[in-house]
């Protein structure tokens, strides 16, 4: 092997390991061996490489089309209430009826993991809950996680359920009921009547039948349909993902991917509009050639693109066609603008820094809860009918500063293209002003990214801001 090993080698292993099939992660992790042999001995990092970054990003969408989506289905808001009059059908005494009564509603609203309150294997027993592990004070269950699957030391987490208007699933009060009836044994919290731990497989056998008293299909329901239901009802009330990951104790939003294909399948999708001039007009047409399609691979974690590129199209455009389109559908979640370009040559920049800012007040009264991106005007060899490129970029760059503020001030986030440079002729058309192809691999891909950063689905390397 030659060291220090060049791109093109590592191009090479790069597809050698994705024609045996494996996993994205582990090519990454081959390829981070590398990159710490090369730092240790002092040598560039060729993994480091925009080719190699691009190559992995490629592999790692292509592996998303083929992955197999999660099958399990959420235990809703409506199945929840309706599974305390089943359980009075199918269980043999009152108190198993309100046993289960409780662990449901507080496996759902306390996002709880089966091995966290059912015995599984005699490994696991001192780490589900314990009676002194739950209360309740002031009107709310306080619910003590002394270990979990992200938490193996046992640093702990208090978890604060307040009640529920709704008595049917309200967790104070089912688990109330419970206590008034549960022996004052010690131990594990959730027992039978003759002082047993409940298991998880009696856990998922009492779902199953308590499920087909009440007609449902239960092929594709299991312990963890209640977390999955937490999770997904919570998204649709509009709970940000940061403080969803908090719920649910995951490290990361890589949550979104356990209810990503319930929401693929109803009415959960989170709506993204991208809205621009011709740029966005050719990175949809570039994005249908793609193999993850329109959506950029997002459709997964329950998010759904929607392209309005229209060439030619200036600011003073955008309100009147936001307007139309909000006569038809409901505000998006995310709206994406780029727009500008065909500006600068034409509106003095004072009048035109006026617009953006009185458009984006405008805006955001229109949609109050959508969060707007703001996507900067890209650099251009030429500007049509401006000899002078230099006054033009000293204008794109004052008015990306300003539209950036302005963006960051109401809330919204900031995409900023840094990869896409004039010194690379080769990323633009003859005429200087559109994309070639590979520029518009580039910007898609600059977008992919950053959705999925603002979504908490990854981290970038690109140059975003919150």
């Amino acid at each position: 092997m030659i060291w220090p090993v060049p791109v093109d080698d590592i191009l090479c292993y790069i597809a050698s390991m994705s024609r045996k099939a494996l996993a994205s992660s582990t090519i990454a992790n081959h390829l981070s061996a590398l990159g710490r042999h090369h730092k240790i001995n002092s040598w560039s990092d060729p993994t480091e490489n925009f080719l190699v970054r691009k190559c992995m990003q490629g592999y790692r969408n292509t592996a998303a089309l083929v992955s197999t989506p999660d099958a399990r289905h959420p235990i809703t808001i409506d199945m929840l209430k309706r599974l305390p009059s089943a359980l009075q059908a199918i269980c043999m005494s009152g108190y198993e009826a309100c046993l289960f009564a409780a662990m449901f509603n507080l496996a759902f609203f306390a996002f709880l993991r089966i091995g966290e309150i059912a015995f599984v294997t005699k490994i696991n027993q001192d780490r589900t809950l314990k009676l002194a592990d739950v209360g309740i004070i002031a009107q709310a269950v306080h619910v003590k996680i002394c270990f979990s699957k992200n938490d193996q030391h046992g640093k702990r987490t208090t978890l604060i359920i307040p009640p529920k208007s709704d008595a049917t699933i309200c967790p104070v009060r089912s688990l109330s009921a419970y206590l008034s009836l549960r022996s004052t044994q010690p131990g594990q919290f959730f027992i039978h009547l003759n002082g047993k731990a409940v298991t998880r497989y009696q856990f998922s056998a009492v779902l199953r039948k308590a499920l087909q008293f009440l007609n449902f299909h239960t092929q594709n329901y299991n312990t963890h349909s209640f977390r999955i239901g937490a999770a997904t009802y919570a998204a649709t009330q509009g709970i940000q993902h940061e403080l969803l990951c908090t719920w649910g104790r995951w490290k990361s939003a890589a949550y979104v991917s356990t209810f990503a294909s319930i929401c693929c399948n109803n009415s959960f999708l989170t709506e993204i509009w991208l809205v621009g001039s011709s740029l966005i007009y050719w990175a949809h047409r570039r994005a249908v050639a793609r193999p993850v399609g329109l959506d950029l691979g997002l459709q997964k974690y329950g998010l759904s693109l929607t392209w309005y590129g229209s060439r030619g199209m200036k600011w003073k455009s955008l309100l009147p066609f936001l307007q139309q389109k909000l006569r038809r559908s409901p505000p998006p979640a995310w709206l994406l603008l780029h727009f500008g370009g065909n500006d600068l040559g034409d509106v003095p920049t004072t009048v035109l820094l006026q617009m953006v800012s009185r458009d984006l007040t405008k805006i955001h009264h229109m949609m109050p809860f959508t969060q707007v991106i703001w996507s900067d005007v890209l650099q251009r060899v030429t500007w049509r009918g401006i000899p002078d490129g230099r006054v033009m970029e000293r204008k794109r760059k004052r008015f990306n500063r300003f539209g950036r503020k302005g963006v960051l001030d109401l809330g919204g986030r900031v995409l900023e293209h840094n990869e896409i440079n004039i010194a690379d002729r080769g990323l633009f058309r003859q005429d200087g002003v559109h994309l070639s192809d590979i520029g518009n691999d580039i910007f898609v891909d600059s977008l992919q990214e950053g959705l999925e950063l603002f979504a908490g689905l990854s981290s970038s390397r690109h140059s975003f801001q919150n």
